[in-house]
C-alpha cells in the first residue's frame, strides 16, 4: 500500500499546482517511503516484484521477482533523491519525513551491503547537523505515555493515532483487564 501511493504521488506532483517547496517536500517523502518500504521488503523476502509506477491493470499488478541486486540500487536512488527534497528535522513539521531520516536510511542499506565508507559518511553528517541528540535522561526515552514522541532522539517515528482515533478505536480495551 505504501508503495502504491508513493507511486500515485510521484506519478502526479508535478501536475499539481502548488507552491515549489510544497512540492519538493511531497516528492521527498513519497521517495522516502517507497525506499523505506522496499528495504524492508528486501530483508524479508529477498527477490520481490519492484512496481515503479501506478499499477492500472492486471499485467502491470502480476510483474516478475526482481532480485536484490537490482531493488537495491532503486532504494539507494530514492533515498538520495529525496535527501535534497526535504527538509532539516527543525524545518520539517514535526512526524514528518526529514532530510536526516533519508540519510540514515541511505546510510541502513550501505550498512546491510557492507559499504561501511558510504555508511560512516552519512551516518556523520546526520550526528554533526546538529539536529539529533541524545536526552539527557535515558530512561526519558522509554516514558509510558507519547509525551516525548518526536523528541530529540527521534530520526523518524511512525505517527499512529491513540485512543478513539486509532484503528481499532478504544473497544478492545473495554475487554483487558485492568
Amino acid at each position: 500500500r505504501i508503495i502504491s501511493r508513493a507511486n500515485q504521488v510521484l506519478a502526479t506532483i508535478d501536475e499539481a499546482e502548488i507552491d515549489a517547496s510544497t512540492e519538493a517536500n511531497i516528492k521527498g517523502q513519497a521517495l522516502f517511503l517507497r525506499a523505506f518500504a522496499y528495504f524492508d521488503l528486501v530483508q524479508f523476502f529477498g527477490s520481490v516484484p519492484m512496481h515503479l509506477e501506478p499499477v492500472v491493470d492486471r499485467q502491470g499488478a502480476a510483474l516478475p521477482l526482481s532480485s536484490p541486486n537490482v531493488i537495491y540500487p532503486q532504494i539507494v536512488s530514492d533515498a538520495q533523491s529525496a535527501i535534497p527534497l526535504l527538509p532539516s528535522k527543525s524545518q520539517q513539521e514535526p512526524g514528518r519525513v526529514t532530510s536526516g531520516a533519508a540519510q540514515t536510511l541511505l546510510a541502513n542499506v550501505h550498512i546491510v551491503l557492507q559499504e561501511w565508507a558510504a555508511a560512516e559518511t552519512l551516518l556523520k553528517a546526520v550526528v554533526n547537523s546538529n539536529e539529533y541528540m541524545l536526552m539527557p535522561d535515558y530512561e526519558d526515552a522509554f516514558s509510558e505515555n507519547s509525551g516525548n514522541k518526536n523528541n530529540m532522539e527521534s530520526v523518524f517515528e511512525v505517527q499512529y493515532r491513540e485512543g478513539a482515533e486509532g484503528v481499532q478505536g478504544s473497544f478492545m480495551y473495554q475487554f483487558l483487564p485492568r
